[in-house]
């Protein structure tokens, strides 16, 4: 997580738990939005940038992504 964070200007949220983060905040004029996934030897990486002034147009949007984001259940690629 320590890594992700050097992306972003200001964190203005982080979440971890056991297997996942998420980090979201600026960078520049922009939103930057990242949630990842540890699963076994798999890392499953969220990575969403948008700029400030269309916050309010993609707030909606994002969430549903990123609310739908989860790690594969079959790893049988």
């Amino acid at each position: 997580m320590k890594s992700q964070e050097s992306a972003f200007d200001t964190v203005t949220y982080r979440a971890v738990k056991k297997n996942w983060f998420v980090l979201s905040g600026y960078t520049g004029k922009d939103i930057l939005y990242i949630k990842t996934y540890i699963v076994n030897d798999t890392i499953y990486h969220l990575y969403l940038r948008y700029p400030r002034i269309l916050k309010k147009e993609y707030n909606t949007m994002v969430s549903s992504i990123a609310g739908s984001f989860r790690p594969a259940s079959d790893h049988k690629y």
